[in-house]
């Protein structure tokens, strides 16, 4: 992958039995897809890929996504609420705002630039503006 920056984060994970425990995520984002945020769950080596927009509207609405990535506001200061969904399982997760916030404004001078560099690949029949 050809440039991006990443960000290291301590999610909670809200255990079954109600405990939580902290899962170390590395949060990335590449000028490969410039419109993607990868979670990379690093103990559980586990890959989640989700909308840049949807990092947007976590931090700005009530409820974010329609999908396998969920997110909504959390009674807890400094962190908004997440499900997983998959096939193999459920996962709630408490994230915080920071990380969120860092990836993006990280990523925000490379965005536009990777959007059109990304847009020129594509076949002019198959972009519509």
């Amino acid at each position: 992958m050809s440039g991006g920056v990443s960000v290291r984060a301590e999610f909670l994970y809200a255990g079954s039995d109600g405990r939580w425990s902290s899962v170390h995520v590395e949060l990335g984002w590449f000028a490969d897809d410039p419109h993607a945020i990868l979670m990379w769950f690093m103990r559980q080596d586990k890959l989640w890929s989700c909308g840049r927009e949807l990092f947007f509207e976590a931090l700005t609405s009530d409820e974010a996504g329609e999908g396998d990535v969920r997110f909504w506001r959390s009674d807890h200061a400094g962190y908004v609420a997440m499900t997983l969904d998959s096939p193999h399982g459920h996962a709630e997760f408490y994230v915080p705002r920071a990380a969120l916030i860092e990836v993006l404004a990280l990523s925000e001078p490379l965005f536009r630039p990777a959007v059109d560099a990304w847009r020129d690949t594509i076949r002019p029949e198959a972009v519509t503006t």
